[in-house]
């Protein structure tokens, strides 16, 4: 058995194949665990068509599955190795400015960067922010750290600068035994000027 690919993003497809060695027609049983599903689970049934059967899944956590050919036909019943399709979970950041505060005595800018992961994950869980400024035709790395999800399960940041300009920010899930790691996409915002 093979996947179309070893990681999907959630709520994505994933294709699976299995190659019959003889058989060309028949049944094929597809079974799945996961972390906290360890006994596996009939999942769907599929015909073999000229030595072949396919399957389409939609994991929503890491899963491995594994396929069962029905014995008949004169064919005796065997089993597929497993093949382990990870799920990526849906990271995004939005930006939102804060005005000009007094930050350990200096006059800053501040921007709002609140991150999220979908599916939830739980408190304390930590997300990974790179915030780069834009400085002369190239992007630098300003901030790489950690903040952890909060109990709502936002992470909610502030960046203060005395440096106005272009700025971005992209966070990053590290994952865990039921997802993938994941990333947003680079969300860029302006650090304004102070007043």
């Amino acid at each position: 058995m093979t996947a179309a690919a070893k990681t999907v993003r959630y709520g994505s497809h994933a294709g699976l194949k299995i190659a019959m060695k003889g058989p060309t027609s028949g049944k094929v049983d597809l079974y799945a665990t996961t972390s906290t599903q360890t006994t596996k689970q009939l999942v769907a049934t599929a015909t073999v068509q000229s030595g072949a059967a396919t399957f389409t899944v939609t994991p929503k956590v890491n899963t491995t599955y594994s396929a069962q050919f029905e014995q008949g036909a004169g064919w005796a019943s065997s089993t597929s190795g497993e093949v382990r399709v990870a799920v990526s979970p849906i990271v995004s950041v939005s930006a939102r400015p804060g005005g000009t505060i007094r930050f350990r005595g200096h006059r800053v800018s501040r921007t709002w960067l609140t991150g999220k992961v979908n599916p939830r994950r739980p408190a304390n869980a930590l997300l990974g922010y790179v915030i780069q400024r834009r400085i002369h035709g190239h992007w630098r790395t300003d901030i790489a750290t950690q903040f952890p999800i909060e109990t709502d399960g936002l992470a909610h940041v502030f960046f203060v600068t005395n440096k106005p300009g272009p700025c971005r920010v992209r966070v990053t899930y590290r994952g865990d035994t039921d997802y993938a790691r994941g990333a947003s996409a680079w969300k860029k915002f302006r650090a304004h000027p102070l007043r």
